[in-house]
């Protein structure tokens, strides 16, 4: 599908604004380039709001958010005024993820002057609909056959918790969609 924007403005915020859903599935968008035929278009990335957990205090920098993201992946910025305010809540970062790898569940450190490494939970704000089975987006755990659950392999090792509460307060992380409501119509 092609959209045109009337703006530059208006190309750069849908591209590089919130996530965009249809029905919490991940609409990708990538940016026009009129020299490439259709297949030669990519949609493997994602821009995606991380928050990182389980951090001391003093873990709590710039410095160390950068570490994490590109852990993650590619870092593209860091919420300041999250790392500001929030002391002891969490690390917030804008990170791009590669669409066909699972969602990174922990992000271990190592802890200088320590034996063990800290590990640190990781949740994503608005995340789409993803497969809890193997935590890759492109679809769910009704695309398997009938699983033993019996089956220590068959343990689901993603679930909802990866998921940000809305507790800290986002603007929006989905964008919606001119001229579709999300309101159930009556029968006429």
């Amino acid at each position: 599908m092609l959209f045109k924007f009337a703006t530059e403005k208006d190309t750069s915020r849908v591209l590089n604004g919130a996530l965009w859903t249809f029905e919490k599935n991940l609409l990708a968008l990538t940016a026009y380039n009129g020299d490439l035929r259709p297949v030669g278009y990519k949609f493997d990335r994602l821009s995606i709001w991380v928050r990182v957990y389980g951090l001391p205090l003093n873990f709590m920098s710039q410095e160390l958010a950068e570490r994490i993201g590109c852990k993650i992946r590619t870092l593209q910025t860091i919420d300041l005024h999250a790392l500001q305010s929030s002391w002891g809540k969490n690390l917030r970062m804008r990170v791009e993820i590669d669409l066909n790898k699972p969602y990174r569940r922990f992000v271990s450190l190592i802890n200088e002057g320590s034996p063990n490494n800290l590990w640190v939970r990781l949740n994503y704000e608005c995340l789409p609909f993803f497969c809890y089975s193997c935590g890759i987006i492109d679809h769910g755990e009704s695309d398997y056959d009938v699983v033993d659950v019996n089956n220590v392999e068959n343990v689901k090792q993603y679930g909802d918790w990866l998921r940000a509460s809305h507790s800290l307060r986002v603007r929006s992380c989905f964008q919606r969609i001119v001229g579709v409501s999300s309101t159930k119509r009556s029968a006429a």
